[in-house]
């Protein structure tokens, strides 16, 4: 009984288990904007709001541990999550309003994280389906600075990235609405060691449950048997 019961134990770990080899990577403010453009009073359209020269890009994302001597390798498709903030908004992975545009890594031969081309945008006004009618802020870091950061541009053409997003502005329009900030610079942190050992099965909360059914059932065996005898 004690050998079928590890086998059950077993199943239940394969069949719900799931690899814990998921990494956080870090994109951190080494510098904050140099300059910057305001918009012009009386807000006309969208939400406007004005960066400071005492604000920077920063964040982090989770995805697979990253192989070594990655160059500029795109990891769209295997994200976890990502938070992201330009002072102003907050680009999180958690927000329908968020689009991923770019995201691409390089790291070095230990597997850390050195460098990473980001373009994310978020809708600011309007539903799915946007228009050239909706306004919406966006950030691109290009290697270690910041090469665009807008807010409340007017979107000007929409479409699906090569990389099969949908709904994401390709086109803006800067006006009296919008406001830009240029200069900031970023650094990196994250990785450093690729784990080649096999992944420790963790249970989710249904795993958690039969496999409790299980070591109750057991002990309830355990119990009869010992009355029996």
């Amino acid at each position: 009984m004690k050998t079928i019961f590890a086998g059950y134990c077993y199943v239940v770990l394969m069949l719900f288990g799931s690899s814990a080899n998921a990494a956080t990577y870090t994109v951190s403010p080494s510098g904050n904007y140099t300059s910057k453009t305001d918009f012009t009073a009386p807000c006309a359209a969208g939400t406007c709001a004005n960066f400071s020269l005492a604000m920077n890009v920063s964040g982090t994302f989770n995805v697979p541990t990253l192989a070594a001597n990655l160059v500029n390798s795109d990891i769209g498709a295997t994200l976890t999550s990502f938070s992201f903030s330009d002072g102003i908004n907050t680009y999180s992975s958690a927000d329908p309003a968020v689009r991923i545009g770019r995201f691409e890594v390089t790291t070095n031969a230990s597997g850390a994280l050195t460098s990473a081309n980001i373009l994310v945008e978020k809708w600011l006004t309007g539903a799915t389906p946007h228009t050239t009618a909706d306004y919406f802020s966006w950030f691109f870091i290009n290697g270690s600075s910041v090469a665009q950061l807008y807010n409340n541009a007017r979107c000007n053409g929409v479409g699906t990235t090569p990389y099969g997003v949908t709904d994401f502005c390709f086109v803006a329009s800067t006006g009296t609405q919008s406001s830009a900030a240029q200069g900031a610079t970023v650094s990196y942190s994250g990785g450093g060691a690729p784990v080649a050992a096999t992944p420790v099965p963790t249970l989710n909360e249904y795993a958690l449950m039969l496999l409790a059914s299980l070591m109750a059932g057991f002990a309830g065996w355990k119990l009869r048997k010992r009355r029996a005898a």
